[in-house]
């Protein structure tokens, strides 16, 4: 490390700041060495102390909005015309990465297990995998008594995985050796909160020219004893530069040149002649990680991610240094939308949920080997450009309607993120009594003492204990009353408004009673929120008080 002073002066005095690296590429920055210091040190604490937030990407909902997705692929793999096949009796390995807690790989595991009676594929041969880079979490997760059982069972496994580096994986329980050519099925690859934590490469477009951006890593403090120490995350103190370059930047990526060339030139075209600039981020250790992955089973998986990024490119436009949100450890924006080029320039297609502003993005990915769905004389080149992308996808997903359709009603109408909002309004409006609207609230408050939402495996109150609680108790109170969710004055309501589908939980217990599928939607128009009132959800019933409803409004109830 080396120590610089900067120009700008603090009380007549220039501010310190040490070097740890000087300007280099972003994904073979120091950055990085930082971040598995973190987890490796931090271990399980960085989840059951609340340093990494967890919550919104560890409930049950999200892991059975999964289990739906994956559901929807395994019945269109049964079609008499699929185009992938799955054998019954070789395993169907759902391999996650970054488990962390192995709070989500209980859930959706349990999910699946649920599933297995309406599930074309057996369940006996579904083998969950959890993998890790850390020794810690590793050790966690084969002591954790809410694992056993599926341990035992051979339904769950589990191994040390570095997803950027590493190309095979080492099953504790089986001791199979995952590996190139190794699957006869397809897999499953679950990655949440993960991406945003993998190496990156920084862009511009600047003035019609693509710039690589350079980072120097430095610390706040004028010292640094320890360069790899944790919490000098926290006091992160990064400088810029950018320099031309042209798209064929990656020559070194095992035959995948071709494709992030492509990534580089729908962004240098998109945005040559935007007055403002773009920058981009292109998350290549998650491009890495799918690589690798994707060669066990001769490049064809299904790929399920949620984490914090954009899909739309109007969001990279401007020119900034890349925002590095830090939370214990840090996390960059997933730029999906390069992911999902590279999966449809190897041969697949990328399904990504349209709704902007939000805390959890979640997308589907299919790979294939290429040319799956079309000769190559049937793809020219320039249909990796611009708008010809998306209709490029389109016309591949048509071939799994059921997958369409799972991830339409589980993410796109109703998803992980929409159940996070509503979740966290709820318990900050009970939390927050006055900040509620007069007459309605006090009918939620009335409603409140008999009518509360609970949500399986989720414990009120903080998360001190892990999951363990919340594994070993699958159904816990939580604090909030139903009687607040759709008011029209209610901040959720920009966010919930004009969806198709308001709620469809797989399991939402109101008092001793259980909603399956509870959903509000509308013939042909957007639902949107009545322009006033309340809806009530009682056992047995689900209604809307005092409230005009749009024209064509459907309501379908089951209980």
């Amino acid at each position: 490390t080396t120590t610089d002073k900067k120009d700008k002066l603090t009380d007549g005095q220039a501010e310190v700041r040490t070097v740890l690296e000087d300007f280099t590429k972003c994904s073979h920055s120091h950055l990085w060495k930082l971040m598995m210091s973190f987890y490796d040190r931090k271990g399980p604490d960085s989840w059951s102390q609340g340093i990494v937030p967890h919550f919104i990407t560890c409930n049950t909902y999200i892991a059975k909005s999964y289990a739906q997705i994956l559901h929807g692929f395994i019945r269109d793999c049964y079609r008499p015309n699929s185009k992938i096949k799955l054998v019954d009796t070789e395993p169907l390995y759902i391999i996650e990465l970054g488990a962390g807690s192995g709070k989500f790989s209980y859930f959706m595991l349990k999910a699946l297990e649920e599933m297995q009676d309406v599930c074309d594929f057996p369940f006996s041969n579904m083998k969950f995998i959890m993998t890790d880079f850390t020794e810690a979490n590793f050790k966690f997760w084969q002591n954790h008594s809410a694992l056993k059982r599926y341990f035992e069972s051979g339904h769950l496994d589990a191994g040390i995985f570095n997803a950027v580096t590493d190309t095979s994986i080492t099953l504790w329980k089986s001791g199979v050796v995952l590996r190139q050519g190794s699957c006869v099925n397809p897999i499953i690859i679950v990655a949440n909160y993960l991406f945003d934590t993998l190496y990156h490469d920084i862009f511009q477009v600047d003035g019609g020219v693509l710039k690589e951006g350079l980072v120097s890593v430095g610390s706040k403090h004028p010292e640094e004893p320890d360069p790899l120490h944790p919490d000098i995350i926290g006091r992160l103190d990064n400088q810029y530069k950018y320099i031309p370059i042209d798209t064929s930047y990656y020559s070194d990526e095992e035959g995948d040149e071709k494709h992030l060339q492509r990534i580089l030139n729908w962004n240098l075209q998109y945005f040559q002649n935007s007055t403002n600039g773009a920058s981009i981020l292109v998350p290549i250790g998650a491009i890495r990680a799918l690589r690798h992955l994707g060669t066990f089973s001769n490049n064809r998986a299904l790929v399920i991610s949620g984490d914090k990024g954009n899909n739309n490119p109007e969001q990279f436009s401007g020119l900034m240094d890349p925002h590095i949100a830090v939370h214990g450890s840090f996390s960059l924006m997933v730029n999906y939308h390069a992911i999902g080029a590279w999966f449809t320039s190897r041969g697949g297609f990328a399904l990504h949920n349209p709704q902007e502003e939000a805390s959890l993005k979640v997308s589907t990915f299919m790979l294939t080997p290429e040319y799956f769905f079309e000769g190559p004389d049937e793809v020219a080149p320039d249909m990796y450009l611009g708008s010809s992308l998306p209709q490029l996808d389109k016309s591949r997903y048509q071939h799994f309607p059921h997958l369409l359709r799972a991830f339409t009603d589980f993410v796109d109408q109703f998803g992980p993120n929409d159940f996070f909002v509503l979740q966290k309004s709820l318990k900050e409006d009970l939390a927050n009594p006055a900040s509620s609207h007069g007459g309605v609230h006090s009918e939620a408050q009335r409603l409140g003492s008999r009518c509360v939402l609970q949500v399986p495996g989720h414990a009120a109150g903080s998360d001190s204990h892990m999951w363990s609680e919340a594994a070993q108790r699958p159904v816990q109170r939580h604090p909030a009353t139903v009687g607040q969710l759709l008011h029209p004055g209610h901040r959720q309501g920009h966010r919930l408004r004009d969806r198709q589908v308001l709620l469809r939980h797989s399991r939402l217990r109101v008092g001793p009673q259980v909603l399956q599928g509870v959903h509000c939607r509308s013939r042909g128009a957007p639902c949107d929120f009545p322009q006033s009132g309340i809806v009530l959800l009682q056992p047995g019933a689900a209604r809307i008080s005092s409230a005009p409803l749009q024209e064509g409004l459907e309501h379908e109830c089951g209980v």
